[in-house]
This record gives structure tokens, C-alpha cells and sequence, in this order.
């Protein structure tokens, strides 16, 4: 969507009182919508498995393994900036390296 389209559905709202700020803070986004359909390999997905080349070696922080949130397929995300590529498996990963309140020491 974009933002003409997005403003015009807020016309005769109070929103529209902020269209200013709107257009200042509007910026391109992904929608990601949940689906309960078997995963294939190589699809933009949350949590599981991810998909990795063979041989590929898991990144590791001074704690341990990092932990997989997902995955994204770029050619499954329709074009909204020019900046993202239109092919390749983009992996999110995490370390939880914060104090836990019951451990008192670094998490795991």
C-alpha cells in the first residue's frame, strides 16, 4: 500500500487531523502473515529449522550457540524499496546475553 492509498482510508476520521506527522513517520514495511500450511524448504518462515547450506558452521557468542527467530525468502516479499534484494535467505538469529533477574548471572 502506499501512502496515498493509506492516507485516503483515514480521510474522514480524527486520524486525518494528523496526516502531517503521518507522512513524516510513514515508512515502507513488510506485512508477515501467519500460515498453518506445511513449510517447504526455502520459504520465509518463524522458528523451526533453518535452512543452511551444507557444512555450514552455526555462529557461536562468548555464551554459546546463537538461537534461530526465523527466516526470510527474499523473492517472497513483494517489492517495496529498492534497497532489498529480489532473491537470497536472509536468517534472524539471537543471543540472550542480558542478567537473568532469577539467576543472577549472565542467561544462557
Amino acid at each position: 500500500m502506499d501512502v496515498k492509498n493509506f492516507l485516503q482510508m483515514f480521510e474522514q476520521t480524527p486520524i486525518a487531523l494528523h496526516q502531517d506527522y503521518l507522512c513524516r513517520v510513514l515508512r515502507p514495511a513488510i506485512e508477515i502473515i501467519r500460515s498453518d500450511s506445511e513449510m517447504d524448504l526455502v520459504r520465509s518462515r518463524y522458528g523451526g529449522s533453518p535452512d543452511l547450506p551444507e557444512g555450514f558452521e552455526w555462529p557461536t557468542h562468548q555464551l554459546g550457540f546463537y538461537r534461530f527467530l526465523g527466516q526470510f525468502n527474499f523473492a517472497e516479499i513483494p517489492v517495496v524499496n529498492a534497497s532489498l534484494p529480489d532473491c537470497g535467505l536472509s536468517l534472524f538469529c539471537h543471543s540472550r546475553q542480558r542478567k537473568s533477574r532469577n539467576q543472577g548471572e549472565l542467561g544462557k
